[in-house]
């Protein structure tokens, strides 16, 4: 393949293959795109959990004590969750799966 320069500073050329660069588009393993966010971190009556995974997954919400508060398995990249049963203080919402992670989140 041969692409045709014109430049008003340089002589008309042609540039060679080695010079160009072909056009990629890939999707890189960038764990930012794979990750599960819980909003807002602050919540008074409910949290949204999005996921990047399409499958199935099992999620615990616990106290500081380690305690078990509310379980569930969820499908869905977005979904809420209500808290208006929680008493305010720190909780972690934990994702088991492919690839396990534990947030942290406050109930007001």
């Amino acid at each position: 393949m041969k692409l045709l320069w014109k430049s008003t500073l340089l002589p008309k050329q042609i540039v060679p293959n080695s010079q160009l660069f072909e056009p990629l588009i890939t999707v890189l393993d960038n764990p930012l795109l794979e990750r599960t966010t819980v909003y807002p971190t602050v919540a008074d009556s409910k949290i949204t959990v999005q996921t990047a995974y399409g499958e199935t997954t099992r999620w615990t919400i616990t106290n500081t004590l380690g305690q078990v508060l509310k379980t569930a398995n969820h499908s869905e990249r977005s979904f809420e969750i209500n808290l208006e049963n929680f008493s305010p203080g720190i909780y972690f919402f934990r994702v088991t799966g492919k690839k396990p992670e534990v947030i942290r989140f406050i109930k007001k």
